[in-house]
């Protein structure tokens, strides 16, 4: 059975910096999302971020990412935040996004200061048109002079070159910016046009009249990383109007610095689900009860398997429920995942657990295997995309044994 509950928030700019900051933080010394968001060792003092940390345990555990909790949301974390957020979730850098996202909070100057020479939607339009122009050439296939930027068309017979920087140049009529396109085949390296961004900015004038290091910074990390085109639709949209970013509130300031204490106040629907706990608790009770006291599930595109002594059987079924619906199942696992001990935001690292756990009030012990769907992949292999698209099951593994 489900129901919908009220939530009431309340908080502002410089409530979410702390709570970002200390989100990202804790990320990087390695605790699980869930533990931050459940567990009373973190617990804000605003009551506001209270109900945002139990809205995204609620998500989390019904089997929705991060971000898709943030869209529920939508005054207090705006579209750029949210894809930031996604992006982080997708390539393994919740704790940088989120330390990244805090600064701005805070310091809106992080990006474009008082002395940038570019307007900030004109360098937001620029960077956009920039990236669908790269989409649509193969950068492997570009040859670099002193002064020319080629691209190659083996097409044809001998293979002919044309020089893009004209293309490029289409792309703005901004003087400063069009004195960058001018100096990219100096600074092309390893076909990527914004590599060693930040060192440029030190000995380059004209990375200084654009803008300020975290935004070469995120562009350079992005183009290695592979998420190059995530990140210009991200830092576009901020620049086309930076509350995009910060939180919506209803009366602005000249000032950026005068709306950092405003509030914003807002109501949300969430959809609970209930009856989850003892659905899990049936899993754990069949397994034990089982000749080898063994399950597996498999979990992979939206359907549910269960695995025990040599037979396979929906979950649904397995668990004694009329209904298929995915939200549910994955709620369930979810669930499951959490009585056991295991990370259930962590969908990249392979997890084990060996812990004790009482069932109908007696003691045993529980090893689980968790194999995520999307492994992360070695240093020297950024496509992570591809990865991404990888037609993988999720696995969970689970055998209860008797307390010593």
């Amino acid at each position: 059975m489900s129901e919908f509950i009220k939530i009431k928030i309340k908080v502002n700019r410089k409530d979410l910096y702390r709570y970002c900051a200390d989100l990202g933080l804790m990320l990087s010394w390695g605790i699980p999302l869930m533990d931050i968001l459940t567990k009373k060792e973190y617990r804000p003092d605003n009551s506001g971020l209270k109900n945002i940390n139990d809205i995204l345990a609620k998500t989390i555990s019904r089997g929705y990412s991060l971000s898709h909790g943030l869209q529920w949301i939508p005054r207090i974390f705006r579209p750029a935040f949210t894809k930031w957020v996604n992006l982080g979730e997708r390539f393994g850098l919740l704790d940088e996004v989120f330390m990244q996202v805090a600064g701005i909070l805070k310091f809106d100057q992080l990006i474009m200061g008082k002395n940038i020479k570019v307007k900030p939607e004109v360098l937001g339009d620029f960077i956009l048109k920039l990236s669908g122009f790269l989409k649509d050439i193969d950068t492997s296939s570009l040859l670099i002079t002193s002064d020319k930027l080629y691209i190659i068309d083996n097409k044809e017979s001998p293979p002919t070159k044309n020089d893009i920087l004209p293309l490029i140049k289409k792309l703005t009529d901004d003087p400063v910016i069009c004195e960058w396109i001018d100096i990219i085949p100096g600074n092309f390296y390893k076909k990527r046009f914004f590599a060693r961004s930040m060192s440029n900015y030190m000995n380059r004038p004209v990375f200084r009249k654009i803008a300020n290091p975290l935004f070469w910074h995120l562009l350079d990390s992005a183009e290695e990383g592979g998420y190059i085109h995530e990140m210009i639709e991200i830092l576009s949209l901020y620049l086309k109007d930076k509350y995009n970013i910060l939180p919506q509130i209803d009366k602005i300031g000249d000032n950026i610095e005068d709306n950092i204490e405003t509030e914003v106040e807002t109501d949300v629907d969430i959809l609970c689900e209930e009856g989850t706990s003892e659905l899990a608790g049936k899993i754990l009770e069949k397994t034990l009860n089982s000749r080898g006291k063994k399950c597996t599930i498999i979990i992979k595109n939206n359907r549910y398997m269960v695995v025990m002594e040599d037979d396979q059987t929906e979950l649904h079924k397995f668990i004694e429920v009329k209904t298929e619906d995915h939200v549910l199942l994955r709620s369930v696992t979810n669930y499951l995942k959490s009585i056991i001990g295991m990370d259930i935001a962590e969908m990249k690292l392979r997890q084990y657990v060996k812990t004790d756990i009482k069932i109908n009030n007696n003691d045993y012990i529980l090893k689980a295997e968790f194999s995520p769907p999307h492994p992360m992949l070695p240093d020297d292999n950024w496509d992570k995309v591809k990865a991404e698209l990888r037609d993988e099951p999720e696995i969970i593994d689970i055998e209860i044994e008797n307390a010593q």
